[in-house]
C-alpha cells in the first residue's frame, strides 16, 4: 500500500522551528568556509616562501605563490558548492517556502524500553523508521492502525505525528 501524502503550511512554532535549525547550519557553513579559504590563502605562503628559500631565488616564490593561490580558490569554490548542496541548501528551501509533508502511516512494530521509559512505534514510511510517543499514545495504537506523521518538505526533518 502506497502511503497517502499531502503538503500543508507550517504552523507559527513548526516555522521557527526550521528557520532556527537553518540558521544554526548556516552559522556553522560560514565558519567552516572562512577557515577553509583562511587556509586556502595561507597554504600558498608557506609553500611560496619554502620553494623561494629552497631555490634561492624571489621568482620562484611568486610563480608557485600564484599557481596555488588560483588552484586552491578553484578547489575552494568546488568544497563550497558542494558543502553548501548537500548539506545547506535543504533548509534554506524549507525555511523560504514554510512546507511540511503528512504522510499517513501504518504501525508495523511497537516496542516499549523500560529502561528509559520510552515508547516507540515502527511505521512503514521511507523518511522515518520509528517515532518515539508518550505512554498513552503507545497504548493506544495497535499494530496495523494509521498514524501520520509530519516533516519538512524538503530536509525531511520530523515535526511530529498525530
Amino acid at each position: 500500500m502506497a502511503n497517502v501524502i499531502s503538503t500543508e503550511k507550517l504552523e507559527d512554532e513548526e516555522a521557527a522551528f526550521i528557520i532556527n535549525k537553518y540558521q544554526k547550519a548556516s552559522k556553522d557553513y560560514l565558519r567552516i568556509m572562512n577557515l577553509f579559504l583562511i587556509s586556502c590563502g595561507v597554504f600558498p605562503l608557506v609553500m611560496g616562501v619554502l620553494f623561494s628559500i629552497i631555490a634561492n631565488d624571489f621568482g620562484v616564490f611568486i610563480g608557485v605563490f600564484v599557481i596555488c593561490l588560483i588552484s586552491l580558490i578553484f578547489f575552494f569554490i568546488l568544497v563550497a558548492s558542494i558543502y553548501y548542496f548537500l548539506f545547506l541548501f535543504r533548509k534554506y528551501l524549507d525555511a523560504q517556502r514554510q512546507t511540511k509533508t503528512i504522510e499517513r502511516c501504518l504501525v508495523l512494530e511497537k516496542k516499549a524500553i523500560l529502561i528509559n521509559q520510552s515508547y516507540h512505534i515502527f511505521i512503514d514510511s521511507k523518511v522515518k523508521y520509528s517515532i518515539e510517543v508518550v505512554e498513552n499514545d503507545y497504548d493506544l495504537y495497535e499494530i496495523g492502525d494509521e498514524i501520520n506523521i509530519e516533516y519538512s518538505t524538503y530536509d525531511k526533518e520530523y515535526l511530529g505525528y498525530f
